[in-house]
């Protein structure tokens, strides 16, 4: 029973963060994303990734810190791999419904990647990190009983 509750709150974190932490969010960064050009380089179209997904990685940061603190599991990081899966699968998503005049080129698909995989691994750190102060504020509380 345990498990389907965990499987329903990593979903219902996942359309929190997108259907609703994501567009409160867009509002601010909307005047942001005006008049910024990117070069040609590696390094340009990790840029241009990170930029472009700044709004859904906060969300997905924000979904793994709302996982790792609802979710009744010993290690609660593990279902922020719910989230970021599903993070995934929306973003590709969102992918293949663009539509290309000429074919992407390899520094289209390196921001594209970097587009999909920043807020699933967002998420997942964010968790741990979350689980990790968690469990390290309970054995200082507990030391601090002991004494």
């Amino acid at each position: 029973m345990s498990i389907i509750r965990n499987i329903l709150i990593s979903c219902g974190v996942f359309y929190l963060s997108r259907a609703w932490i994501a567009p409160l969010l867009q509002w601010p960064f909307f005047r942001l994303n005006g008049k910024i050009i990117f070069s040609d380089s590696f390094l340009s179209a990790i840029a241009m990734g990170i930029w472009n997904s700044k709004v859904q990685t906060l969300a997905a940061i924000l979904a793994g810190l709302l996982v790792a603190v609802a979710v009744v599991d010993r290690k609660p990081f593990r279902w922020a791999l719910v989230v970021a899966a599903l993070n995934i699968e929306a973003a590709l998503l969102t992918m293949m419904r663009e539509k290309w005049n000429i074919p992407p080129n390899a520094w289209d698909r390196v921001w594209q990647g970097v587009y999909v995989l920043l807020p699933a691994i967002a998420c997942v750190v964010a968790a741990i990190l979350t689980t990790h102060l968690r469990q390290r504020a309970s054995r200082s509380g507990e030391r601090q009983v002991a004494s």
